[in-house]
């Protein structure tokens, strides 16, 4: 990871891709298995009741909201580490969410008995809970800071400096993103169109502040970027 970059006096954590890849989950999915999840496929979904909560083991999941026209709003990536599905312990009714693997996905699923049961016995384990839960906090606050205070250009800036953060490696001085994502994906995130987001980067590498890199995002002056996204302000 690089040093924290965002506008917000967030810091780092604020990023929506949650990595926890150092915590110690073995004493809550011992005896589970793994259940594997392709591109695309739906782990669970909006308004659904389910009966599990979730760990990913390796890859990605998206968990977003969609409003009555059909809008997609991505929350947050819950990444190696990362609980998700948390909810359907403490909730009566449907989800307000839904997941879906961003790439092919190992997820355990643990029975919400089971879980709140091994939560409640380990202390180790709620406070692993009280982390990711404090972190998903943030997260949210973010989003509310992202959609009150930033026009759109900044949103996806905001959106790219995320991933520089989780996933960031410096190279010849700038930063590499080592995990590759798709327009519509850095959209969901920032709450705007494919096209705007598009647009946007198509602007930050006509200017040279962001570029590719063996497929990968490169951003060559992490100042320079910053200063570019503010002052070139686009459309909500």
């Amino acid at each position: 990871m690089i040093p924290s970059v965002f506008d917000s006096a967030q810091s780092v954590s604020v990023s929506p891709w949650i990595v926890f890849d150092e915590m110690n989950w073995d004493k809550l999915v011992k005896n589970h298995r793994l259940r594997s999840y392709r591109k695309g496929q739906a782990v669970y979904y909006q308004e659904g009741s389910e009966n599990c909560v979730y760990l990913v083991k390796r890859g990605r999941v998206n968990v977003s909201a969609t409003n009555s026209q059909g809008k997609i709003h991505s929350l947050y990536v819950a990444d190696a580490g990362c609980l998700f599905g948390e909810n359907f312990c403490y909730k009566i009714g449907g989800s307000t969410t839904q997941a879906s693997a961003n790439c092919d996905t190992d997820i355990y699923a643990i029975p919400t008995d089971e879980f709140v049961e091994r939560v409640t016995r380990d202390a180790d384990l709620m406070d692993n809970l009280v982390h990711t839960l404090v972190r998903k906090v943030q997260v949210l606050t973010y989003h509310i800071e992202q959609l009150t205070f930033n026009d759109s250009f900044t949103k996806v800036k905001n959106v790219l400096l995320a991933l520089a953060d989780t996933y960031g490696q410096v190279d010849e001085g700038g930063v590499v993103i080592n995990m590759r994502f798709t327009h519509q994906e850095v959209a969901g995130m920032a709450s705007v169109s494919r096209v705007t987001a598009t647009n946007a980067m198509s602007a930050m590498q006509k200017a040279g502040v962001l570029s590719r890199r063996k497929g990968c995002a490169y951003i060559q002056d992490l100042v320079a970027f910053q200063n570019f996204a503010v002052e070139h302000r686009m459309p909500l």
